[in-house]
């Protein structure tokens, strides 16, 4: 929920097909032998409470038992220059695929 001035409004998302795509390109391109795929998603916070979600790009990562090692410089990196491109795209969530959360 987002809370706008002193009443909190339900949140809604609206995902663009590109954000899709590039979401399925990442598993389909994923390495020999890697299960999923985690990457962030971007987009901004419009009409109050609606979260559009524009794009998305997966992030090097490790599994190791019960953990997950995150690339967080390359993530940092792929921030800034989106934000050099498109300076209303801000982190919005992350996302990840496979058939464990």
């Amino acid at each position: 929920r987002v809370q706008k001035s002193s009443t909190e409004q339900p949140l809604s998302c609206r995902v663009h097909p590109v954000a899709v795509l590039k979401v399925l390109d990442a598993y389909v391109r994923r390495p020999e032998g890697q299960q999923r795929i985690i990457g962030t998603l971007l987009g901004w916070i419009s009409e109050g409470s609606v979260v559009d979600i524009t794009d998305s790009f997966p992030c090097p990562h490790k599994d190791q038992e019960d953990q997950v090692l995150l690339d967080q410089d390359y993530h940092k990196q792929m921030v800034a220059l989106r934000q050099k491109v498109s300076p209303r795209e801000v982190v919005v969530g992350w996302f990840s695929t496979g058939s464990e959360i």
